[in-house]
């Protein structure tokens, strides 16, 4: 940890370095953040642009977001919380339920998915979120905007998809210039995972391949979900308000509930360059 604090605040007063030291690696170029010339170097840009929008900020945190939410659409979208607390040692382990999610408000993949509480290493559980909300992830990922979110554990009520599933089903809903782009579905995540099988659809749920990353691409098949408009409805909502957004949506027992926006996706773990270049052309021709 003093390493990764070492290394966030050369990272804060140098965000730019560390996005190009990944551009690099994946394009084998640096980042043109005047004039992007790709839909990661619009993200980038973005990112450093946005690092004090109080939106941003609002939208990212995972506590702060749900009164968005609740506001915008209706507290009914939201998982039903639990609890919040600033420390593990606030937190009543005997109060919660047997089922039931941690999660740290501030980054990603910080999540403890509990489903019989009986079983768990208390102790364990409290080092491993007070680890999470010490870490500086905004720093360390150059998503200035995330290190200005105040950290905090939440609980949520454990969601269970069905038989058949490891995870829920994931709708992650690609938007740029308040339009659809693509949808990509996960429902195969592991736990600390960020590389998951996925498949994208269109905007009128039409399979595309083409614009799933190949190496991640999975054979599941995926109906489309009777709430399919009432999701394009609510998701259209919030992407006129941006240039660029990814919606998060689960379908649980046919309804739908509120995961989280994300400005700055790592679209490179879902997407083909095919899917990408589609989305930064929109952006261009704004």
């Amino acid at each position: 940890m003093i390493l990764s604090k070492i290394l966030a605040k050369f990272f804060a007063k140098h965000p730019e370095l560390l996005w190009n030291i990944r551009s690099f690696k994946h394009f084998k170029h640096t980042i043109d953040f005047d004039n992007p010339r790709n839909l990661y170097e619009f993200i980038a840009a973005s990112a450093l642009k946005n690092g004090n929008n109080e939106m941003w900020i609002k939208l990212a945190d995972k506590y702060a977001v749900r009164d968005y939410v609740k506001e915008t659409i209706g507290e009914e979208y939201l998982i039903p919380l639990l609890g919040k607390w600033n420390s593990p040692d606030e937190i009543d382990f005997d109060a919660l339920p047997d089922k039931f999610v941690l999660k740290t408000n501030n980054s990603c993949t910080t999540n403890i998915m509990v489903k019989d509480k009986k079983n768990i290493d208390v102790e364990s559980v409290k080092k491993k979120l007070a680890k999470w909300l010490e870490y500086p992830y905004g720093a360390l990922t150059a998503q200035p905007h995330y290190t200005h979110i105040k950290p905090c554990i939440i609980a949520e009520q454990f969601m269970e998809q069905g038989e058949g599933f490891i995870s829920l089903v994931d709708y992650k809903f690609y938007c740029a210039n308040g339009e659809i782009c693509w949808i990509s579905v996960i429902s195969e995540r592991k736990p600390g995972m960020h590389l998951c099988p996925a498949i994208t659809f269109d905007s009128d749920w039409n399979r595309r391949a083409d614009v799933t990353r190949q190496d991640m691409l999975t054979d599941k098949d995926f109906p489309k979900p009777e709430c399919f408009e009432e999701l394009k409805r609510m998701v259209l909502k919030y992407a006129k308000l941006f240039d660029f957004i990814r919606i998060d949506f689960y379908v649980i027992n046919g309804k739908p509930y509120f995961g989280e926006f994300t400005f700055t996706p790592n679209v490179i773990d879902q997407l083909s360059p095919k899917g990408m270049n589609f989305m930064f052309d929109m952006l261009k021709n704004k």
